[in-house]
């Protein structure tokens, strides 16, 4: 008995001398789980069993990339005469032998381990069986599997909101949704929703769904002002695999619709998102009424679907154009969600004309007091406005006292427009031969000024005439600034008011039904008592006379406000 023990412990210091750095072997009490078995025929109760492990058991997939792992081997029980073990890849393809030691022992469990190290994984999706195979041990091939997961992460596909949506700032709910799907069977997977920007940041989960395949979604009702924000949904299996996927989407705000050039005045209705500019009438004056959002950076393709705009000229969603050199009342609308803002522009003309009540008689005596009927009409009428009218000298004079004695009729000298944009005063003086002005200016109702003042004047003028013949006269008239520059474009009205005719005994003044009998007036060949100044501020006409005993008097004055007699 006492050489049997010895020579059992000599043989387990042999095994253990005889080990690698691959293997190791040890004396073990007990049985361990068993893999495949294979029992002594000679009766004893230990039995030889071969285990394959492989770690780690579960992956991630990675794509096309390999994922290292070790196989570890553990041959245990009655190992006599197991021989070599040979592990191979799931596509059959030998991966090492490991060569066990022969003994004849057995009364002792022995156990022995060899890991392989740095083992390439297979890189698709699925489970994967690695086999170890064993020599004949009594009679018997042993065989072992370890099976590895190449875990798939899940899936995740946004539903709502679309990519780059755009909404409202007025809009008090978004929708979102995502379905996920793993394609592993049995998994279960947890959803969490992120909307955030730099500012803010909502989270809705995380849920759990333990079908292969699910939706989740929430409603966003908190937090929801103007900028661009991120939709980020992160999915996680219960093997740890996770998927991040996400989406952009905007909030619009409509910040104000304002117009690049007039002066905003007072529409009366104390609503911020109507407003309403006045600007005069110019030639080649383009007018841009631009809308501004937030965030600023917004664009046409994600307003698209949530923005109006109409009226003025052009199809860009952000701006309309006018054109300022058309006299008219001119309305931009646009709407974005429950926001309506409205921008009226008023390109508008001030003419003043002057009623003759009592001429001044070019060639005649001047009456004592001289009154000119002055009426300003803006086109188009302007509500809430009035014109302020005031008399301006020639330089060194003054408009009272003896010098030059005029005065209008209107008190304070601002008069209210009627709806149709018309207002009328008089100006009374005993001197209108002398180059008075007289300025009009256009404010709203808080006596705001926004129309540079339109000054209207007798200005600088010039007459001159020509016979042509015994019975035709040429008629000119020249009107020049006080810088002495012909004024051009003005329409200039010869008015006849009176005719005498030398009937044989002396001169008798004609009656008005008859004066075309005895003198017509023409430009060119077209009877007209009108022409233009040319570029000299000059308008000329024909005067054609019955014959040579025709006289008549005549006034001159300007139509487009600059006015002469």
């Amino acid at each position: 008995m006492k050489n049997h023990t010895m020579r059992n412990v000599l043989l387990a210091s042999l095994l253990l001398a005889l080990g690698t750095a691959g293997w190791t072997s040890s004396l073990v009490a007990g049985n361990a789980q068993t893999n495949n078995t294979v029992a002594h025929p000679s009766g004893f109760s230990e039995a030889t069993n071969l285990f394959l492990t492989a770690a780690p058991s579960v992956v991630q997939y990675t794509g096309v990339s390999f994922t290292n792992g070790s196989l570890t081997v553990n041959l245990s029980g009655e190992v006599a005469n197991a021989g070599d073990v040979s592990v191979y890849y799931p596509s059959g393809e030998r991966i090492e032998t490991i060569h066990f030691p022969v003994t004849d022992q057995r009364t002792q469990h022995l156990s022995y381990t060899y890991t392989i190290k740095n083992v390439k994984y297979p890189a698709a999706v699925g489970t994967h069986v690695f086999t170890a195979k064993s020599g004949r041990v009594n009679g018997t091939k042993l065989e072992a599997t370890a099976s590895v997961r190449v875990n798939a992460p899940p899936t995740v596909t946004i539903t709502t909101p679309a990519a780059n949506a755009a909404y409202a700032a007025s809009t008090t709910s978004i929708t979102l949704s995502a379905t996920v799907n793993d394609p592993d069977a049995g998994d279960t997977f947890t959803v969490s929703f992120v909307v955030k920007n730099a500012a803010y940041t909502a989270v809705f989960g995380p849920q759990t769904i333990t079908a292969n395949n699910g939706t989740f979604s929430a409603n966003w009702t908190n937090g929801l002002t103007a900028g661009r924000y991120t939709f980020e949904v992160t999915a996680t299996d219960n093997h740890g695999a996770s998927t991040v996927v996400d989406s952009h989407l905007v909030i619009v705000g409509l910040t104000s619709l304002l117009s690049d050039k007039g002066t905003e005045i007072s529409d009366g209705d104390n609503d911020a998102n109507t407003k309403s500019y006045s600007i005069p009438c110019e030639y080649e004056n383009t007018i841009t009424v631009n809308a501004v959002f937030v965030p600023s950076d917004v664009t046409a393709t994600e307003l698209a679907n949530i923005w109006q705009i109409t009226g003025g000229d052009g199809t860009s969603l952000t701006q309309r154009t006018i054109d300022g050199g058309e006299p008219g009342k001119y309305i931009i609308e646009c709407t974005l969600g429950n926001v309506t803002k409205k921008v009226t522009v008023y390109a508008h003309i001030l003419i003043l004309s002057f009623g003759n009540n009592n001429p001044l008689i070019v060639g005649g005596v001047a009456n004592a007091q001289h009154q000119k009927i002055i009426t300003a009409t803006v086109t188009p009428p302007i509500p809430g406005v009035t014109v302020t009218f005031s008399i301006v000298p020639p330089a060194g004079k003054t408009t009272t006292g003896k010098n030059i004695p005029a005065q209008l009729s209107s008190g304070n000298n601002a008069v209210a427009l009627d709806e149709n944009g018309v207002c009328t005063v008089t100006l009374t003086s005993s001197d209108l031969e002398e180059r008075l002005r007289i300025n009009a200016v256009v404010s709203d109702d808080g006596n705001t000024d926004y129309v540079t003042p339109n000054q209207v004047a007798w200005h600088k003028y010039d007459f001159d005439y020509e016979w042509l013949s015994g019975t035709e006269l040429a008629l000119g008239f020249t009107i020049k600034t006080d810088a002495g520059t012909g004024i051009t474009g003005h329409l200039i009205t010869y008015e006849i008011n009176k005719v005498w005719y030398d009937f044989g005994n002396d001169y008798e003044e004609v009656d008005q039904q008859d004066w075309d009998d005895y003198v017509m007036l023409y430009d060119g060949e077209t009877q007209s008592n009108q022409a233009y100044t040319d570029q000299n501020g000059r308008a000329s006409l024909t005067a054609q006379m019955l014959d040579d005993t025709v006289y008549f008097e005549y006034t001159v004055y300007d139509e487009n406000c600059w006015l002469a007699e």
